[in-house]
């Protein structure tokens, strides 16, 4: 390839940029591939109508690409993985960072198995309380969580429109003593 005779010809500047970083983390020879990125980089935009060396232009081109390693490497230090080993544990098993953390938020089989229940018997109730489109907008507003404005695109409706419908629908859901019943349940319960 004709790229190889000028990156052995300019080996040393290249090696020379890469030593200049070895402060970092990295090692020579991730440096030295980086500056030889950089350096072809040069090689392939320099303009010598530009009235400046090549060799100061590739200097900068190669510098350029060891700082953008650096400032990478520097934005993803402090991140941590979940399989991050820990030191042993009491018994001598390895744990990582995911058996440490805990979720709070996460429900018992026995918890998910009643919420389940309980949806369905809504559902149910629902289902049976409401018909077409009160049943849509609720359907559309509370299971699938989506935003009037989307719920009226869906239905072909105003948005204000959707807004009376839904406000409709709780109203005569809230009057509904089964639901009424289902929703004390579910307090005690969860």
């Amino acid at each position: 390839m004709e790229i190889l005779k000028p990156i052995e010809e300019y080996d040393r500047m290249i090696w020379s940029c890469a030593h200049r970083f070895k402060s970092t983390r990295h090692t020579v020879d991730a440096r030295y591939g980086v500056a030889a990125v950089g350096f072809i980089k040069a090689y392939k935009a320099f303009d010598p109508t530009k009235g400046i060396k090549f060799t100061t232009f590739a200097h900068r081109c190669m510098n350029n690409e060891l700082l953008m390693m650096c400032r990478v490497t520097k934005k993803h230090e402090n991140v941590v993985s979940l399989d991050s080993p820990y030191p042993t544990d009491n018994d001598g098993n390895d744990i990582t960072q995911q058996d440490i953390i805990s979720y709070p938020d996460q429900k018992s089989p026995e918890e998910q198995q009643q919420q389940t229940e309980l949806t369905i018997q809504v559902k149910k109730r629902l289902d049976a309380k409401l018909k077409g489109r009160e049943a849509d907008v609720i359907y559309y507003r509370y299971y699938k969580g989506l935003p009037q404005n989307k719920v009226s695109t869906i239905i072909g409706i105003s948005r204000s429109y959707i807004s009376r419908i839904e406000q409709a629908a709780l109203k005569r859901l809230a009057e509904d003593p089964e639901l009424q019943e289902l929703y004390q349940t579910s307090r005690s319960e969860l």
